[in-house]
Order: C-alpha cells, then structure tokens, then sequence
C-alpha cells in the first residue's frame, strides 16, 4: 500500500519517538521507567496530532498534583483505612467527574495511575512509595519532551493540534461518574487490605477501560479491547526472548526500532488505528513492567509474569463487561442498541 509524505513521516516520528523513549528507560533505568515509552506512544499515535501547548501544560500540572496527593495518602492514611477508602473514593469519582467533562484521556489515564498505584506501592515501605512518585512524574516529563521535540523537527500539518475540549457535566456524566468509582473502588480495596501488588497491572486496566471506551460501549468495546491486550500480550511473549539472546541495545534499539516502523505503518494506514495501538502499548507495559532492568532481563520467571499479566488483561476485560451487564440489569445503564436497528423513540429516558 502506496503511503503519502505527511502519513509516512507520522511513522517514522512514531517509531524514533518509541526507540529513543525505550532507550532512555533502559540506560536510567529509574522506577516506573517503561512508563516513558508509553506515554511518548500515546503522544505520538494515530491520528499523529500533536497536543496543543494548554494540553500538556494540563498534563504536566495535574498529574504533579495528583502525585503530590497520593503521597499525602501514602504517608497519612495507609495506617488509617477507612479514611484511606474515602479519600480513594472521593479521589476517582473528582477524575471520573472530570474525564465527563471532557478531559484530554491521557491526562485522566496518567492521574489515575498516580492516584491508585503510589500508595500501593508504598504500602510496603513510604521511601519505595515516594521512589515510585518521583520515577512516575520524570517518566511522564521525558515522554512529553520527546514527542514535543519531534513535532517539533516533524511537524503534523498547520492547524492539527489536539485542543482541550471541555464541555459541561450532564447527570448522565454524573452518574457515568459514580459508576465507574463503583467498579474500580472495590478492586483497589482489595489489593489494598490485601496487599496485592500483583494485581496491580489488573487495577490500571480497569481503571482506564472502564471509562475508555466506557461502560456504556458495549460488548463490542470490549471485545476489540480483549483482543488487543491478547495480540500485545502474544508479540511480547514471542519477543522478549528475541531480546535475551542478545541482551545488550545492539539487540535492544534495532528491533524496537523495526516493531515500531512495522507497527506505526499498520496503525497508520488501518482502519483499525485504535485496536493497534492499544496492543502495541499494551506490548510496551508487558516487555517493560514485568523486567527488573526496563525491558531486558533474563530472570527465567519474566515469561511466566508477562502470562499473568495477559491474564489479567483478560479478567480484567471480563470484569468490566460483567460489570456493565449488572448495571443494566439493575436500570443504571440503558441497553446497548443493536446495529442496524432503529432507537425506540417513544421510550422513556434512563433515570
């Protein structure tokens, strides 16, 4: 497939985004350092927009600030659980609250991250929690830097970037909003009063599905959303022992270089743009949360835990599927229409 100018440099911004973000985290090597390339792919997606200066400016402000609570969190209420609970409530309900009002999803996804696993980490020892906040928030800042300088060498088309778009909170927002806290308080509960940083990677993909693509998309949603966690889950555990026969960036930079070229041409020239990129960064997380050196390592039990985590994945899909149907079921959320069929104008609104 013939590709034109603006496509084909959109791909090689993509994939020079994800090496060097790549490269980066392996040589620092910081806590929470894989989360660099993530977000920089984010950044550096399908449609290849760059964010409006506001957007990152929204970003880099929230998140500090969300940062900056969980470590309050963290150091004065871990030991005091049923106000942990509240403030964790009142915590994902304020960010679902704003993602109904059109907060850019990025910025939504990067608080909640913040907000759910910086106290859960530092559940084992405070200094581990403020390690894990410092590593996130330099994370965040390198991946931003990375996509702005290219943009800035590569720019999109005059005109194409991203704005914020807020709009005003309906009761449905209102009550989208207390439904996802309903799901995903629970979840981080457990793994609170249980200690279980496994399921952490669980956690977070409840946490931002649940709102992205939401409750309210259906079946379908979360069949696309399953089938990428399974195709990123798949390519990873396929190549981190390409990674181990050389574990050294001769091996490292020339074929995260390639995945990326071979990857960003697919997403860029799809139909299915959405479903690519979120396997390709599901593939990121799994190749660089699951090593102890970001994204190479030859512990023999990484395979095992990339399996896990597509489990997770999977439960996790599951979860929110079930979920939405118990809301159904009890009138919260309106049915799912059909394709190819006609709305029931007569009937009554959901209450």
């Amino acid at each position: 497939m013939s590709i034109d100018q603006g496509c084909a440099q959109a791909i090689t911004r993509f994939a020079l985004g994800i090496t060097l973000a790549v490269s980066l985290s392996w040589l620092g090597d910081w806590p929470l350092a894989w989360l660099t390339p993530v977000v920089a792919g984010m950044l550096l997606a399908p449609p290849g927009r760059p964010f409006a200066p506001a957007v990152h400016r929204a970003l880099l402000g929230q998140c500090l600030g969300v940062v900056l609570l969980s470590l309050v969190l963290t150091e004065w209420l871990l030991p005091r659980p049923g106000l942990y609970a509240l403030a964790m409530a009142m915590g994902l309900f304020a960010l679902y609250l704003q993602a109904e009002q059109g907060q850019n999803p990025l910025i939504t996804a990067a608080s909640l991250f913040a907000w759910l696993v910086i106290p859960l980490i530092g559940l084992g020892s405070t200094a581990h929690g403020f390690e894990a906040a410092l590593g996130l928030y330099l994370s965040l800042v390198l991946g931003v830097v990375i996509a702005v300088v290219l943009y800035a060498f590569m720019p999109a088309p005059a005109g194409s970037a991203i704005p914020l778009t807020p709009r005003p909170l309906t009761p449905e927002g209102l009550r989208h909003a207390g439904l996802y806290t309903l799901l995903v308080l629970p979840l981080s509960l457990v793994c609170f009063l249980f200690e279980l940083h496994s399921a952490i990677f669980l956690l977070m993909i409840v946490a931002m599905l649940v709102h992205n693509p939401g409750l309210h998309a259906g079946y379908p949603a979360g069949r696309n959303t399953l089938l990428a966690n399974l195709l990123g889950g798949v390519v990873a555990l396929v190549l981190h022992p390409l990674l181990m026969v050389l574990p050294t960036p001769l091996m490292l930079v020339p074929l995260i270089a390639w995945l990326s070229l071979v990857w960003g041409r697919a997403a860029f020239t799809s139909r299915l743009a959405p479903l690519l990129v979120t396997a390709f960064i599901t593939l990121l997380i799994l190749l660089g949360s699951t090593s102890g050196n970001a994204f190479m390592s030859d512990d023999p039990d990484v395979q095992g835990r990339m399996a896990l985590r597509v489990l997770q994945a999977t439960l996790a899909t599951a979860y929110l599927i079930a979920g939405a149907g118990l809301f159904r079921a009890l009138g919260w959320l309106p049915p799912v229409s059909v394709p190819g069929t006609a709305p029931n104008r007569n009937a009554a609104p959901a209450s």
